[in-house]
């Protein structure tokens, strides 16, 4: 908890100690952890889209769905 707490004040004081320092031209520390967050999101993003419509997974919520509707079937269970 401690080595946290003093990671993030170390973080916390270079963003500032950068910010004070930059140069015009440059971006900021917080911009660009801005722009990685926002980056990791999307790349994240963009995989569980790959992950969900990928072959298996398709097979495998197709699979589920026939079991459940031939289990409904055959306990004769109305659908709304």
């Amino acid at each position: 908890m401690k080595l946290l707490l003093s990671l993030a004040v170390l973080l916390v004081t270079v963003a500032v100690m950068t910010d004070v320092t930059k140069a015009d031209d440059s971006p900021s520390v917080v911009d660009r952890l801005k722009e990685f967050a926002s980056n990791v999101g999307d790349k994240t993003k963009e995989v569980f889209n790959k992950i969900h419509h990928s072959e298996p997974a398709t097979k495998t919520r197709n699979w589920f769905a026939e079991t459940f509707q031939r289990a409904k079937d055959a306990l004769n269970i109305k659908s709304k």
